[in-house]
């Protein structure tokens, strides 16, 4: 497993996370999004998988979530164990 962190300036309202992988075309990863506001206690957001069909950015609905840092941990490639996070962001839809 590998992990993520992603910490933002201040806590914020977020509801989508934003992610690119390396040769995303070619294979899907195995992922869950953690929140916390307080860097200790998180709580899962989101549990799925890339679609293996794109290099580019993929949208994942998070709900509506309050947060300072975000964890992302990996479970591998449906062809590796490692993951190639290319970009990766949060945000709020408008």
């Amino acid at each position: 497993e590998q992990s993520l962190f992603l910490e933002l300036e201040q806590e914020t309202e977020i509801d989508t996370y934003i992610m690119s992988m390396y040769y995303g075309h070619t294979r899907f990863n195995a992922f869950e999004v953690y929140v916390s506001v307080d860097g200790k206690d998180y709580k899962l957001a989101y549990a799925g998988r890339t679609s293996g069909e794109t290099e580019s950015h993929e949208y994942y609905d998070l709900g509506k979530q309050r947060a300072k840092y975000i964890r992302v941990d990996f479970h591998g490639a449906s062809n590796a164990t490692w993951n190639s996070v290319t970009e990766a962001a949060v945000a709020k839809k408008q």
